[in-house]
């Protein structure tokens, strides 16, 4: 699991980085990037807009169960600047701490560096000042993966966390931020 400071660069940098390691990568990604018909194989369909589909939930339990390795962006969006100027996602959902839990999957916490332009991060402060619900900056993601060429990203791998870990000692929204406290803990 990582945070998601870039867009498409940190996604495509995770299964540049990963690929080289294991035979199978697996990468849920919204309806919009299942049409890149060239990651078809790598991508699982994840429905941002409503419910999830029956054959999608289907191949993402078969995923999860099989030894691909899976990589998620608890998230689901890419990162906004917080008041005080710092860059950080929104809060993480607990699907990836039910799912591990589940199918007894150990979590790697992924830190990557990066950050977009300025407009990127206006653009989505000022549409949310005004209660727009469309996540109109997502339209701009493209013309922030260009803005990334030649510059330096990094990515921090941590040590697994054991799926035994996650007990009821906290509940897996709990869970959830103590991982992503992990992941911002490597800055």
């Amino acid at each position: 699991v990582a945070n998601h400071p870039l867009g498409g660069a940190d996604g495509i940098i995770l299964i540049d980085y990963f690929s080289r390691f294991f035979d199978k990568v697996l990468f849920p990604v919204n309806d919009i990037l299942m049409e890149v018909e060239n990651m078809s194989d790598i991508f699982l369909p994840v429905n941002k807009h409503g419910s999830q589909s029956r054959v999608g939930a289907k191949l993402m339990e078969e995923a999860l169960a099989s030894d691909a390795q899976m990589l998620f962006f608890p998230a689901g969006l890419v990162s906004r600047k917080k008041k005080g100027g710092k860059i950080e996602d929104l809060e993480w959902k607990k699907h990836f701490i039910t799912k591990a839990v589940k199918h007894n999957r150990d979590i790697v916490p992924i830190f990557i560096t990066g950050r977009n332009s300025n407009f990127f991060y206006n653009l989505a402060n000022l549409r949310s000042f005004f209660g727009i619900k469309a996540n109109l900056e997502m339209l701009y993601l493209s013309d922030e993966l260009f803005k990334q060429k030649g510059k330096k990203i990094t990515i921090k791998v941590g040590k697994p966390l054991k799926s035994s870990i996650f007990d009821k000692s906290r509940t897996p929204e709990e869970w959830a931020k103590f991982v992503k406290d992990k992941v911002y803990n490597f800055l």
